[in-house]
């Protein structure tokens, strides 16, 4: 996992920090798209702010650098899309089962780029920790001064070398795909 987001019902406690116009926003846009898909009682335009409620149908529209325009929600400070008296308590009780607290019987590999302003650095160390803690087998690299949208081209050489350790050597699998006739 690239920088994989976690903690998301922890990161809302953020929110009312960022009141500068910027990037952070298109994501509490697309954790409440995200969020509605698992709840139909969580409804965005209960939710959102009247100016992200104009801007939410981009959400089906643009990628997300898009998002980050300053035209799209990259206009809005995060402490501006959510609205302040909106009854958050389905969304709140959503986001706290989002948390990958979860045993695997195959191994992860985490990467996080310890400049990321988008996933934060500490979160994914806390997540690292909780794997470890359920049992899993994890392999966690950070990349320093890499941020959000490098990670997976730092990462790359990493990634691949982690794959083939994990796969049969050659020979076992060529034996394993011998078909026999007819």
């Amino acid at each position: 996992a690239y920088a994989p987001g976690s903690h998301i019902l922890e990161q809302r406690k953020l929110l009312p920090l960022l009141t500068e116009p910027g990037d952070p926003s298109r994501y509490v846009a697309l954790v409440i798209k995200g969020a509605s898909t698992v709840s139909r009682r969580i409804r965005p335009a209960q939710l959102l702010t009247d100016q992200a409620l104009r801007l939410y149908p981009q959400v089906n529209e643009r990628c997300i650098r898009q998002l980050a325009a300053p035209d799209s929600f990259g206009g809005i400070a995060p402490a501006a899309v959510l609205r302040a008296d909106a009854d958050k308590s389905v969304l709140y009780r959503v986001l706290g089962q989002m948390n990958p607290d979860v045993r695997s019987d195959r191994p992860i590999f985490i990467a996080q780029g310890a400049a990321d302003t988008f996933v934060f650095p500490f979160f994914t160390d806390q997540l690292h920790d909780e794997l470890i803690g359920a049992g899993n087998d994890v392999r966690y690299t950070v990349y320093p001064g890499i941020d959000h949208f490098a990670i997976a081209g730092a990462a790359q050489g990493d990634v691949l070398d982690w794959f083939r350790s994990k796969l049969p050597p050659r020979a076992e699998v060529a034996s394993n795909d011998s078909r026999s006739p007819g």
